[in-house]
């Protein structure tokens, strides 16, 4: 009984290390949750190590013949609860995770998400069907271009503004597959890893072309007004 209970202790240590060792990992959550519970059994576990080696007498409880189905229901009890705790912070994950992906994909504002060095790890349909670029040519095209065409002055102003964790907006003008011009509002926002490291990029891009058109347009009928 000593061995098992030293080796379901060791098990147990392992196990909460691994769920505790990845700081930035999505399933955190559950991790802390498994680690909790295996953590309680390995306590439970190494103290029960020094009781059975200080038993007194061979008709001690601890030598029951009832022990040992009564530690193994707990084992199972224990482990039931932990994969209980771990489905049910799965289906949160998944349930959040199909939502995200629905409002991304679905949405008419073309989207995309970038690491922090400007390398493209997503593009919604919308952007695709906007610019014509897909994934391969986006990952063979020029950093800067992916995001719009900037003046030296705004180029400086947005990186500068993202790279302090500020979320930067202004009007870009872009260029299509085919060659067809038009404007954005473009809206870059820093993302966080549990609120204080930035681990991407995400940029969200309206096409005011036809605002611009009509602003064009006034302009050059006032002009053009006596």
């Amino acid at each position: 009984m000593i061995i098992i209970s030293a080796i379901v202790a060791v098990l147990c240590g392992i196990i909460c290390y691994t769920s505790l060792s990845e700081k930035k990992a999505t399933w955190r959550p559950a991790g802390m949750a498994v680690a909790s519970v295996f953590g309680l059994l390995g306590i439970m576990m190494v103290a029960r190590i020094p009781i059975v080696i200080s038993r007194f007498s061979e008709y001690s409880f601890l030598n029951a013949p009832e022990v040992a189905p009564l530690f193994v229901a707990l084992i199972f009890f224990v482990v039931s609860i932990t994969l209980t705790l771990i489905m049910l912070s799965y289906a949160s994950l998944q349930s959040e995770y199909r939502l995200f992906m629905r409002v991304v994909f679905q949405s008419s504002s073309s989207i995309m998400i970038t690491d922090v060095e400007g390398n493209v790890r997503y593009v919604n349909p919308a952007f695709r069907k906007r610019t014509g670029f897909n994934m391969f040519d986006l990952m063979n095209q020029d950093k800067i271009k992916r995001f719009g065409e900037f003046t030296t002055e705004a180029l400086d102003d947005s990186w500068k503004t993202i790279k302090q964790g500020q979320t930067w907006r202004g009007e870009l003008k872009n260029q299509a597959k085919n060659g067809d011009a038009y404007w954005e509002m473009a809206t870059i926002s820093p993302v966080r890893f549990r609120g204080k490291i930035v681990t991407d990029y995400v940029v969200i891009k309206e096409d005011i072309s036809a605002l611009k058109d009509a602003e064009e347009k006034s302009f050059i009928w006032q002009i053009m007004m006596p």
